[in-house]
């Protein structure tokens, strides 16, 4: 793996009370224009419960949707493991409707949602989980600061890229955590980019990425072999980028205006969202990214307009969120299967 910088800062940890209310932001962050990313450039970045299955008219995914039913509006699925455990938040982020990120197992009632606040924030996501029951995400405080976090034996510990320090703009996001306890996010600084990064959260230690000719960059995903997605800004353009090995390979859509990749499995599966060129947001699986690549758009069909894929687990199954005709965005989970 190409690592091009190294840093390392200390960490907070708490046991936190399991009880409070905590908002988040947007699981997805966009990529702006600058200078080149390089070691030089500096840095940055209630209601009743609804489960309902159906199938996809394309792609042969069979589709539950899964809300915490503390929320009914506003839902988003951000990461699953190889035994189906889920995390997400509810909320969508604004002062009269904080987000709380959680932990769902199945079969997805109500009684199965584990809601996991970042004690003494006032913003929380959780973004991705493991299958060592390690969870990994962000938060917020007053003024707008945000900080990586990870949740494990009862324990939060709070992240911060080091070369934030005396930045006036101050996030760092934790977006995808692997087997091996390694985490992959980014950081954003006064100069409005984004700079993704690869954690080491026993030891606090930040390794820089950097994407080949990107002048913004996020780090959303690793495997248990260390194998990263994300997407970048290169010439102009939003693409994913794949990192295995110490080699950087650039993967689009084909015909899209913009690809993320979100996550990746241990087969190298990829999933991800894109847009096309009547402005709409799809999901996708790529499936053989460094040889004979099958792209799958995958919609899920109770959308109107939106669906995004942001995470993939060994057995294929995919989580995400989906926007309906009434504009209430609704957490997903999609199994492959016959149509």
């Amino acid at each position: 793996m190409q690592l091009l910088s190294f840093y390392s800062i200390g960490r907070q940890s708490f046991v936190p009370p399991r009880t409070a209310i905590l908002l988040s932001t947007l699981f997805v962050a966009a990529c702006s224009t600058a200078a080149p990313l390089s070691p030089q450039a500096g840095v940055g970045s209630s209601g009743s419960h609804a489960v309902a299955a159906y199938r996809h008219h394309s792609g042969g995914y069979k589709f539950v949707t899964v809300d915490n039913p503390d929320d009914l509006k506003y839902n988003q699925l951000t990461g699953i493991n190889n035994l189906a455990k889920l995390t997400g938040f509810e909320g969508s982020g604004s002062k009269a409707d904080p987000s709380i990120g959680y932990v769902v197992r199945p079969p997805y009632g109500p009684q199965n949602f584990s809601e996991e606040p970042y004690p003494t924030a006032v913003n929380t996501v959780i973004t991705s989980l493991n299958n060592m029951k390690v969870i990994a995400g962000y938060y917020s405080v007053q003024r707008g600061r945000i900080f990586g976090c990870i949740y494990q034996n009862g324990i939060w510990s709070s992240y911060q890229d080091p070369k934030l320090l005396r930045s006036k703009i101050n996030i760092t996001e934790l977006l995808g955590i692997s087997d091996a306890d390694l985490a992959v996010g980014f950081y954003e600084n006064d100069s409005k980019n984004d700079y993704p990064f690869e954690l080491n959260p026993a030891s606090g230690e930040f390794h820089g990425i950097f994407p080949p000719g990107a002048t913004s960059a996020v780090a959303s995903g690793i495997n248990g072999k260390g194998d990263i997605v994300g997407w970048a800004s290169v010439g102009g353009a939003t693409i994913g980028y794949l990192l295995k090995g110490g080699l950087y390979t650039f993967l689009s859509y084909p015909g899209a205006v913009e690809t993320k990749l979100t996550a990746v499995n241990w087969q190298d599966q990829i999933s991800g969202s894109y847009v096309d060129h009547a402005g709409v947001t799809h999901g996708f699986v790529l499936t053989n990214p460094l040889s004979s690549q099958q792209w799958l758009s995958v919609d899920n069909p109770l959308a109107a307009g939106t669906t995004f894929i942001a995470g993939i687990e060994n057995h294929h199954r995919v989580v995400g969120y989906y926007v309906d005709a009434e504009g209430i965005t609704h957490g997903f989970m999609g199994t492959p299967g016959k149509k």
